[in-house]
């Protein structure tokens, strides 16, 4: 489908992979297989494109290119850029939830914090003219910290 085009032309266009490496560093750093947390680490990495995808659009920072690329919605329009960054989010809080190494209470904490952090981000929106909140930064390294 034209999404799946779209998700796939921003999650294999590039980029470092510096928040998948970390996730398996981490794990390794921790004794743990990294084989147990690359479902988790591949999550990481989908919600992070999507919050390109996101932040790209008109109504954010009306970027046109990213990673010496055209920006999603530049290619595809819009309307299936929007589509396809929340696509890749729900994808990659499943991913994240169906890793093997992230359980019971675990799981209901993480899923807290990011719906925290998403409704946090609006808020802070106005505000913050393009740059992170403090506290949306250690919400994301407690999600790192529970992943293990």
């Amino acid at each position: 489908s034209i999404i799946n085009k779209a998700m796939r032309y921003s999650v294999f266009g590039g980029g470092k992979r510096i928040r998948p490496i970390l996730t398996l560093a981490t794990a390794e750093l921790f004794g743990r297989d990294t084989e147990s947390v690359i479902k988790a680490a591949c999550g990481i990495e989908l919600i992070h494109t999507f919050s390109l995808i996101h932040d790209d659009l008109p109504c954010i920072d009306n970027d046109d290119f990213r990673r010496g690329k055209p920006s999603n919605h530049k290619v595809f329009g819009e309307a299936i850029a929007l589509l396809a960054g929340d696509a890749l989010l729900v994808s990659g809080f499943d991913l994240i939830i169906k890793n093997s190494e992230v359980k019971g209470i675990k799981k209901q904490s993480i899923l807290k914090i990011m719906k925290e952090t998403f409704f946090l981000n609006h808020i802070c929106f106005p505000i913050r003219k393009n740059k992170y909140c403090n506290t949306n930064k250690f919400r994301i390294s407690f999600i790192y910290g529970n992943i293990f």
